[in-house]
Order: structure tokens, then sequence, then C-alpha cells
């Protein structure tokens, strides 16, 4: 018979025993996760039309042996 191992709840007790779960629902909190978001949003936008370019370029290149 298998026995299935989950360890989330373990961990997540002891976290809270140990105090260190912290609930992030303030409007201060929610304003720092929007905030976090939308930074996010543009370093991956940022990173796609570099990406793009270096395709682009890479594809220009002739190599010669």
């Amino acid at each position: 018979m298998a026995t299935t191992i989950n360890k989330t709840k373990e961990v997540i007790d002891r976290l809270k025993a140990e105090q260190k779960i912290l609930t992030l629902n303030s409007p201060g909190d929610l304003a720092k996760i929007a905030a976090t978001n939308k930074h996010m949003e543009e370093v991956r936008r940022e990173f796609q039309v570099k990406e793009r370019e270096s395709q682009m370029s890479a594809s220009k290149v002739i190599l010669t042996a």
C-alpha cells in the first residue's frame, strides 16, 4: 500500500509556531505588492524586447569558418 508523504502542512505549522509567517493584507502591503508586480511586468517586457533584438542581430551575422 502506497503512502503519500506531504510535509507542507508540517512546515507551515512549524513556521507559524516560530512566528515566521506574515499575512500581507494591509493596504500598505497590497500597494507594495502591486508596485512589485508592475515593476516585474516592466522588467519582463524589457527582457522580451532585448531578446527579440538579440535574435534579430544574430540572424544578420554571417559566420565563416
